[in-house]
């Protein structure tokens, strides 16, 4: 390859990296702004990235772009934007590109994943492709190509789905999106990936440690464990069930309390959240603050805050004590709900509360109670 060829090489590689670039930058201001995925399709939670997580997807998709197209341009020649041909292989190499390497940064890195930007800054990006072609075209072919320019790239695209490169890429493209349709509809595989994200993105060593409490006591998904007056101590599970294992020894596992009908569905980000004693506990006034979304019903989503008597005799007794002291609907999506709650020194009882998806409403107190800390008398 003479000096010129490999001039124009690395002018079409820097080319269309920027193109990538730019598709990235501005696809994520359109994901905050409301994003192209139809919410009917799938419900994902926002997540934002920050400025160094925003620079690492940046690297990280230039990294991965810059081998792609230097891979198309050393096969194809460096007459990018020129023919349809070659645009549709770019073309095919950015679908390839983007849904690689957005499923490993789902996979390998801890950044949060939000399949709104990755699918606005796609979109993006193939618009300004196109764009290339069409000016490129044009300016080589006159007026003449004002219209062949985009039929001829269509046309150059699905021709080139038969060929092996194509194969490959309705492979590429497959592999994210049938991950992302099952992880959002199957509550066993979205934990079985949350647990492999867990494990590649863990970091060894340190000074730190897991250890268990109370060797051989086992909770199922465990929110929360707290002392109360006295030394038992009490575990709350995200199923709606809180086990005390009594004081001093803590080797005994009793269920005492079981709403986890009113629970019903435990998935994402719903179920118990938090729970606390009555600051007269001790005293005599046996009761637990309990924050939960009750799903029992599929069709509707509601959180509440609820007082339960653990005096009562049994399991049964107990549970069907509850006095529900706040109630807030919220959409069917199941993320960002809150759900600290603790008694301060001051005796009020403090609620933290998720905006529940609904950013427009947070922190409007004249209208609901979402996003916010509010404070109560017990």
């Amino acid at each position: 390859m003479t000096g010129s060829k490999k001039l124009n090489a690395a002018i079409s590689i820097l080319a269309l990296l920027g193109i990538v670039v730019l598709g990235l930058v501005f696809g994520e201001k359109w994901a905050a702004a409301g994003g192209i995925i139809p919410r009917f399709l799938f419900v994902f939670p926002d997540a934002p990235l920050n400025h160094s997580d925003f620079w690492f997807v940046i690297k990280t998709f230039t990294a991965a772009h810059l081998i792609i197209f230097t891979g198309i341009t050393w096969a194809a020649g460096a007459n990018v934007f020129n023919q349809p041909r070659r645009t549709a292989l770019d073309l095919y190499g950015m679908i390839a590109g983007f849904a690689l390497t957005s499923f490993g940064l789902f996979l390998l890195s801890e950044i949060p994943f939000d399949p709104e930007f990755f699918a606005c800054a796609f979109v993006l990006s193939a618009l300004f492709l196109a764009a290339g072609q069409f000016i490129g075209t044009v300016r080589q072919d006159g007026m003449s190509a004002l219209w062949r320019a985009p039929t001829g790239l269509i046309g150059q695209a699905f021709t080139s789905l038969k060929s092996l490169a194509g194969v490959f890429v309705v492979v590429s493209v497959l592999i994210p999106v049938v991950t992302a349709a099952v992880y959002v509809t199957n509550q066993d595989f979205a934990n079985a990936v949350t647990r492999l994200r867990v494990s590649l993105n863990s970091g060894g060593g340190g000074d730190w440690k897991f250890t268990d409490l109370y060797d051989g006591q086992r909770f199922l998904q465990p929110m929360l464990g707290r002392f109360a007056p006295g030394g038992d101590f009490y575990v709350l599970e995200r199923g709606g069930k809180v086990y005390k294992l009594a004081a001093p020894k803590h080797d005994n596992k009793e269920l005492v309390l079981d709403f986890s009908a009113n629970v019903g569905i435990a998935e994402k980000e719903n179920g118990a959240q938090g729970f606390d004693f009555h600051p007269n506990f001790a005293g005599g006034t046996e009761q637990l603050f309990v924050y939960y979304t009750d799903y029992s019903d599929p069709e509707h989503q509601v959180n509440k805050l609820s007082r339960f008597d653990l005096s009562a005799a049994t399991v049964e007794e107990r549970s069907s004590t509850e006095f529900v002291l706040i109630a807030q609907g919220r959409r069917n999506d199941g993320f960002h709900n809150g759900g600290t709650v603790v008694f301060g020194p001051d005796g009020f009882l403090y609620l933290s509360l998720g905006e529940m998806s609904a950013d427009e409403e947070r922190q409007t107190i004249d209208r609901n109670l979402r996003g916010g800390v509010l404070r109560s008398i017990p």
